[in-house]
């Protein structure tokens, strides 16, 4: 095949992957889908908007899920305990 047929072949498949992707993502929003999980294994809701589920480039690590939106749990424990002892 010639260049000029690959580059259409691309854009095809990239199109119909991005309306494939819009319409489980529409699947999902009306509960005829099942809602995506993340690494952790918890649902992510459909109905978060896209700025929040997504992480910032510097966080992002390719995984779907709102784990860059929790607290790190051992840093909260560690900065409970450092309240609780006293600065002798």
């Amino acid at each position: 095949l010639s260049p000029v047929c690959l580059g259409s072949l691309r854009r095809a498949a990239s199109i119909n992957a991005e309306y494939m992707g819009r319409e489980l993502e529409e699947l999902r929003k009306a509960g005829a889908a099942p809602p995506e999980l993340d690494n952790e294994g918890k649902m992510i809701n459909p109905h978060i908007p896209q700025y929040i589920s997504e992480a910032p480039w510097y966080l992002n690590d390719g995984q779907p899920g709102l784990h860059h939106q929790r607290q790190n749990r051992q840093a909260k424990k560690l900065r409970q305990i450092g309240r609780m002892v006293p600065a002798w």
